[in-house]
């Protein structure tokens, strides 16, 4: 959606910040105007269904407690998801390179070397079994690592799966920040809004709690400021697997049917594809 930021797109950022100490959100695709004063990031947003390829840029801050103006400047989907990919490492590669190669295109080539990339995966990939998952993020850290490949900067670290709790918080900071929450001076817990946020494969709440909290903590620190937030993710209670959910359930109640009634659908509506 041109000109309106999803939850992901500040959230990832996060994870900039926490490894780099640099912030990155939304602008025009611009050729992309080179600005020295600028720095930048990629970001491969790896989902249950698609990979986004996401790229930011930021002036550089006076301090580590001044609020980043975050750009995102272009972001492109590319499917299907790396996911699809775990029974079929060798072709990962190949796979890869097109968005690499987009990156190239976009960023200014003097600024590759500095440019941190990150491949962070979601739910999709922790339903995976351990074998699976490592194996492809094996394959993509070997292949991001490669400079002939790929010219950016990049650490073992920035190739993962993250977890839920780390999905329920990089939502509530995307929220909070969209709302200016973190720009003024709002302390007390009812000034920020809670966030239930539901993926493709996982639903994740979180939210600042007016009192103490003995499980689900998780503390952030903004602008020099420590959050102390409330975070819970329910793994396989994605929109994706909640549909695949109410369906089996269907066809379960009519074994032999050649047609299933679903009431969750529209009236009229039918699907040949049902499971």
């Amino acid at each position: 959606m041109d000109g309106i930021w999803s939850l992901g797109r500040v959230a990832h950022l996060v994870l900039l910040m926490q490894d780099l100490m640099l912030y990155t959100g939304v602008g025009s695709v611009e050729r992309y105007s080179v600005k020295p004063n600028y720095r930048y990031g990629v970001m491969l947003d790896v989902g249950s269904t698609s990979t986004k390829l996401r790229l930011y840029k930021w002036p550089k801050r006076n301090s580590k407690t001044e609020l980043p103006n975050i750009h995102d400047f272009y972001d492109k989907r590319y499917k299907p998801s790396l996911t699809s990919y775990a029974n079929d490492p060798e072709a990962i590669s190949a796979y890869l390179q097109p968005i690499i190669d987009r990156a190239k295109d976009v960023i200014p080539v003097d600024m590759h070397a500095e440019t941190p990339i990150y491949a962070i995966a979601t739910a999709g990939m922790r339903i995976l079994n351990a074998t699976a998952s490592s194996r492809v993020f094996s394959t993509v850290r070997t292949h991001l690592a490669n400079t002939s490949l790929s010219p950016f900067l990049f650490y073992p670290r920035q190739a993962r799966i993250s977890s839920g709790e780390e999905e329920g918080v990089f939502a509530w900071i995307s929220v909070n920040y969209l709302k200016g929450a973190f720009s003024g001076k709002k302390t007390l817990p009812s000034q920020f809004t809670g966030v239930l946020e539901m993926g493709g494969g996982s639903t994740q709440i979180t939210f600042l709690p007016g009192g103490p909290i003995y499980a689900g903590k998780f503390p952030v620190q903004i602008a020099g400021r420590i959050y102390p937030l409330y975070t819970h993710s329910y793994l396989m209670y994605g929109q994706n697997y909640m549909i695949k959910r109410v369906n089996n359930h269907l066809t379960t109640q009519s074994p032999g049917a050649k047609g299933v009634y679903n009431p969750c659908m529209l009236k009229g509506d039918s699907r040949d594809d049902f499971e």
